[in-house]
């Protein structure tokens, strides 16, 4: 009999109810889709779901989309963000970087992004259009998400380094809040031609406009 009382706990994907009492080393856990399964209490951190994700495959594969560049960019953000054997996990999920619960679901990713994704793709192309979260300390979801160019996301990955300013140095995000200046106000300055020190350190002229 397992020792521990994993009763409340919060593993993985799995939310532990309470032990089954006819298989003292067996759990029944609640999946974040809702569902209920019975797990093993030393499988529950390596189980990906309760089968949703499953279903969610087959569902891509049943409208036709499975195969498409779209399909996998979403496919890839909700592995990292929602399954632990992800080998991104550490650095999304198990770092607190969530997904919109609409986005669980592709139909829900596809219909908040689909539209803007043909967009994108119709002026650069599907191999320069990746999908870029605004704010790199926060999750997935349709406000903090666009398209982006990998030259714009290389420029953007440069920026997370440490900024080196009048001998000072920081990370972006800890510059941004020193200086008051939002994230969407330093990208606009960079697309504008601005350097990184000037886009952090000029203060806002017109609050309504945002630059």
């Amino acid at each position: 009999m397992e020792k521990k009382d994993l009763t409340g706990n919060v593993i993985g994907n799995f939310t532990v109810i309470s032990r089954i009492p006819e298989k003292s080393r067996y759990w029944l856990c609640r999946c974040k889709c809702g569902k209920e399964k019975k797990i093993r209490g030393s499988n529950i951190p390596w189980t990906q779901s309760c089968g949703c994700m499953s279903k969610r495959k087959y569902n891509a594969f049943k409208h036709g989309l499975s195969k498409t560049r779209i399909y996998c960019i979403w496919n890839g953000l909700a592995q990292r963000t929602m399954n632990p054997r992800n080998a991104s996990w550490g650095s999304y999920g198990g770092r607190g970087i969530g997904i919109d619960e609409r986005w669980k679901k592709f139909s829900g990713f596809l219909l908040d992004m689909g539209s803007s994704y043909s967009e994108h793709c119709a002026t650069f192309g599907e191999k320069q259009t990746s999908i870029e979260r605004v704010d790199n300390n926060l999750g997935y979801t349709k406000e903090n998400c666009r398209w982006a160019t990998k030259e714009e996301q290389s420029r953007n990955t440069r920026c997370v380094r440490l900024i080196t300013i009048e001998g000072e140095t920081h990370h972006l995000a800890e510059w941004l809040r020193i200086a008051n200046v939002s994230s969407v106000t330093f990208r606009t300055r960079l697309k504008l031609g601005w350097s990184i020190e000037k886009a952090i350190k000029t203060p806002l002229q017109n609050k309504n406009k945002g630059i």
